[in-house]
């Protein structure tokens, strides 16, 4: 019996280009939606460029779009994970987003001085790793059903209701039987946590 290889939990470039052609246009409403949320806020770029850097992760590898998952919620990590990285940049980065910079040849020798500052990280790594176990039981239970996992998106970014229901397309029958999937998929989890 042989070892799965590292390849065979994710698509090939052939494959990920194969499924982003053969995306229906109601996919790509769903994804150019969740892009704008996704990245509302994120200055100095558009969602335009930034689901199409998405869409260049996954062709070349260095986003993973793994077997099972349709495109949907493929991109729809990425476009999480992306504006997440952003937010930490633009949170973390050396000026504040939106900060005007003075030309240098106005500034005075005393306005060069830069304060040291250093970021503060509240998160334990005890803390990224439980949520990183979190998030992998869950994705492993909602592997089967789309339109929770769009909807656990949706919630990740904080948005339910109405809100959530127009940036995914949905009518509110549809939206209302993948919240509850998803709510008796969370309260599995929870049992598990409870009794484990």
């Amino acid at each position: 019996m042989r070892e799965a290889s590292d390849t065979d939990h994710r698509l090939s470039p052939a494959e990920v280009k194969m499924e982003l052609e053969n995306m229906s246009a109601a996919d790509r409403f769903r994804v150019e939606r969740l892009a704008q949320y996704a990245f509302a806020g994120v200055s100095g770029t558009t969602h335009e460029d930034l689901l199409q850097e998405a869409y260049m992760k996954l062709l070349s590898g260095e986003r993973i779009w793994r077997r099972g998952f349709n495109a949907v919620p493929a991109i729809a990590s990425v476009l999480d994970s992306m504006a997440s990285n952003y937010r930490k940049r633009e949170t973390n980065g050396p000026m504040k987003a939106g900060t005007i910079v003075a030309p240098s040849e106005t500034m005075e020798e005393t306005d060069l001085l830069v304060c040291n500052v250093q970021p503060v990280e509240t998160v334990t790594p005890e803390d990224a790793a439980y949520d990183a176990q979190q998030l992998k039981k869950l994705e492993a239970l909602l592997a089967d059903d789309e339109d929770a996992t769009l909807v656990a998106w949706e919630w990740a970014m904080g948005r339910r209701g109405k809100e959530a229901i127009d940036a995914l397309g949905m009518n509110e029958n549809q939206y209302e039987a993948a919240r509850k999937r998803l709510l008796r998929k969370i309260e599995t989890m929870e049992d598990e946590r409870r009794n484990g």
